[in-house]
C-alpha cells in the first residue's frame, strides 16, 4: 500500500514538474518571439529615419541652389544647418 502511494505521489510530482517546465519554456519562447519582432521593427524604423535624414539634406541643398540663383547676395547654408541639427539629434 505504501509503495502504491509512493508511486502515485512520484507520478503526480513528475507531472507537476513537467507542466511547470513546459509553462516556463513557453513563456520564454513567447518573449523571444516578441523581442525578435521588436528588433525587426526597430531596424525598419532605423532605415526609414536614415532615408528621411538624407531626403532633408537633399532638399536643403536644392533650396540653397535655388536661393543662390535667385538671390546671389544671400548665403543661407541650409545644408550645413540641417547637417548640424541631425548631428546633434543623433548624439
Amino acid at each position: 500500500m505504501v509503495e502504491l502511494l509512493e508511486s502515485v505521489l512520484m507520478i503526480i510530482i513528475g507531472l507537476a514538474l513537467t507542466a511547470t517546465s513546459g509553462a516556463i519554456i513557453g513563456h520564454f519562447r513567447t518573449k523571444s518571439k516578441c523581442l525578435q519582432k521588436m528588433s525587426e521593427n526597430i531596424e525598419v524604423l532605423s532605415k526609414r529615419s536614415f532615408r528621411i535624414e538624407k531626403a532633408m539634406i537633399i532638399l536643403a541643398r536644392m533650396i540653397d541652389e535655388q536661393t543662390d540663383k535667385a538671390h546671389p547676395e544671400l548665403h543661407t547654408d541650409l545644408d550645413g544647418l540641417i547637417k548640424e541639427i541631425l548631428r546633434s539629434t543623433n548624439e
